[in-house]
């Protein structure tokens, strides 16, 4: 039984986000106003060739925040333990058919069982048990899946409930997402990289919940 709580799950479920704050306060993000971009710059300028946005813009290492985000971290521990005590369950019960199954072989290659009758009946009862084995197989699969998702669903609320706010209170037009899996950012200056200080904010929220 597979997590499947992993990176590129992650980066799928993130790989749209874009914080965009058109809408937050100016005079409140006035002050906070992070380096603009070239392109920015040039706008001003009164280059006509360019894009006059004056944006400001930066981008989170999705690989990164993956990896030093607690709750992420967390979540993915919690469902690892969960699997492997399915996997043990499965294997108790596996292991107890695998010896009934034996010892079924022995009395009838022993002929021990009283009657043809006898021997039918633990037969069908050692099929119900298979199957019974099976169907929990499936059950303990669907929760584990049904918990993946979950939990990637809180992972990533959680993330980009933060980067709204943190958007807003930090000046930011747009905030991207820049990962391995994905191609929507092929290059980012190091300079607008703001995963260090993102991660460290998560945590420190993060923390207070717990």
């Amino acid at each position: 039984m597979k997590i499947i709580f992993r990176n590129a799950l992650f980066v799928l479920a993130l790989s749209a986000m874009m914080v965009a704050c058109h809408g937050k306060d100016d005079s409140k993000a006035e002050g906070k106003k992070k380096p603009k971009t070239e392109a920015a710059k040039t706008a001003e300028s009164g280059d006509s060739t360019s894009i006059p946005t004056g944006l400001s813009i930066a981008f989170v290492e999705l690989d990164s925040l993956s990896e030093k985000y607690e709750y992420y971290k967390d979540k993915n521990a919690e469902l690892e333990q969960q699997a492997r005590n399915a996997e043990n369950t499965l294997k108790q019960q596996q292991a107890s058919l695998e010896q009934q199954a034996k010892a079924f072989q022995t009395k009838m290659q022993s002929n021990q069982f009283t009657s043809q009758e006898e021997a039918e009946k633990e037969y069908n009862r050692l099929g119900q048990l298979e199957q019974a084995l099976a169907q929990k197989q499936q059950q303990l699969s669907e929760q584990i899946s049904n918990n993946n998702v979950k939990a990637m669903e809180s992972v990533t609320d959680s993330i980009n409930s933060f980067m709204k706010s943190y958007a807003e209170e930090n000046g930011y037009d747009f905030i991207f997402v820049k990962s391995s899996g994905i191609a929507d950012i092929v290059y980012g200056n190091e300079a607008y990289d703001i995963t260090d200080e993102v991660v460290k904010a998560l945590n420190q929220r993060y923390s207070k919940k717990k």
